[in-house]
């Protein structure tokens, strides 16, 4: 009998997200750091 890896009864593939929708939550969590290091400098 081979081992069978255990994860492959339970995986479900979930398609990466839009280029677009992940640049977009990156522009906000660059502008809220932008934000606090500018609450620093003030």
């Amino acid at each position: 009998m081979s081992a069978r890896p255990f994860n492959r009864h339970f995986y479900i593939f979930e398609p990466p997200r839009e280029l677009a929708e992940i640049d977009a939550d990156l522009k906000k969590v660059t502008d809220r750091i932008k934000v606090m290091i500018e609450g620093l400098t003030a």
